[in-house]
């Protein structure tokens, strides 16, 4: 199951599939091999616009850790059954529309909503209930 990312790519790092713009974004943030928060990514604006709601963006940032840089250079390694898995996407910005198409383009179960990233935190059953019945098309019928 995919949630509003880029599926796999075994033999690549993330930073070599992200968007060349995002990952020099990141590159730039780094600070003695670690990135800040995610949650320091955007701005404050920009997370203000996501998370409204002051409360649940106060909990998200403490839920931020910093990451190694290292993360985002790790080549994937192969993954037993990849690509022949059974897989779902579910996309929640259109900044993913890319890899829905081609998760759509693959035969894959897809789901698209209006939101954004970060909708499991402003619309939790709805985000939920969509990855329930992506889970319920991969399930084996008895």
């Amino acid at each position: 199951m995919f949630v509003d990312t880029r599926p796999l790519q075994p033999g690549a790092s993330w930073f070599a599939t992200a968007p060349s713009e995002l990952a020099e974004q990141l590159r730039r943030m780094g600070h003695d091999e670690w990135l800040p928060p995610w949650s320091d990514w955007w701005g404050q604006d920009e997370l203000a616009r996501l998370l409204p709601d002051p409360v649940v963006r106060a909990r998200f940032v403490r839920g931020c850790p910093r990451l190694p840089l290292a993360f985002f250079e790790e080549v994937l390694p192969d993954v037993p059954g990849w690509p022949d898995a059974p897989c779902a996407y579910l996309r929640l910005s259109e900044e993913y529309r890319e890899p829905c198409d081609e998760a759509r383009r693959l035969g894959w179960p897809v789901i698209e909503l209006a939101s954004h990233h970060l909708g499991l935190m402003t619309d939790p059953e709805t985000v939920t209930d969509a990855i329930l019945e992506l889970v319920g098309q991969l399930l084996p019928r008895r």
